[in-house]
């Protein structure tokens, strides 16, 4: 009787020979060899990562770009650009003094209203801190009061997912924690 070879032998269902297709890099047209599968999912057009960059700064730029809008700012932040200008007030961000990457912001938020009294020139740094500020706040004003019921000390916090907060902070969690597991083994 012959003897078994251990792992997968020919003819086993595991057996398959890593099948390569022969095509050529899009971009230096140097040949490569690419595995099937890859060609199935649409990748395996490059020789390496240099050539697909290069091919990509060619091919996606400018107007072959997936973002290009003509070249034309933004018509709403157009329309509030030149309703600062209308009425000479300087391109200057009003926080910092910055002349350099203006933005027009919106304060109630509606690109629409380029209203005098909902507009404030801003640089991108005061603005994303604005933002951040807000967002910040809206978030606290939302929160939910609660009572610790280690200490009866009432506490906001959000409410994650299904249940709500039981304790304010993390020696009242591990004092909690103390007294279910202490609850625990005198049910058993």
């Amino acid at each position: 009787m012959p003897k078994r070879l251990k792992g997968f032998q020919k003819g086993h269902l595991g057996f398959r020979k890593k099948i390569r297709i022969e095509r050529n890099c899009q971009f230096c047209d140097k040949k490569i060899h690419v595995k099937k599968y890859l060609i199935k999912l649409g990748s395996g057009k490059f020789c390496n990562i240099n050539c697909y960059a290069k091919w990509q700064s060619q091919n996606r730029r400018l107007e072959k770009s997936y973002s290009w809008n003509g070249g034309a700012e933004s018509t709403y932040r157009k329309i509030a650009k030149d309703t600062i200008r209308r009425l000479s007030i300087p391109l200057v961000c009003s926080i910092c003094r910055r002349k350099e990457s203006i933005i027009i912001h919106h304060i109630d938020k509606n690109i629409k209203n380029n209203d005098m009294l909902n507009l404030k020139v801003l640089c991108q740094s005061c603005h994303v801190n604005l933002h951040n500020q807000i967002e910040h706040k809206t978030r606290q004003d939302s929160a939910h009061s609660f009572i610790c019921c280690i200490c009866n000390k009432t506490f906001k916090a959000h409410i994650r997912g299904f249940e709500a907060r039981k304790v304010c902070s993390s020696l009242c969690s591990y004092e909690f924690c103390k007294r279910r597991l202490h609850w625990s083994n005198r049910a058993h």
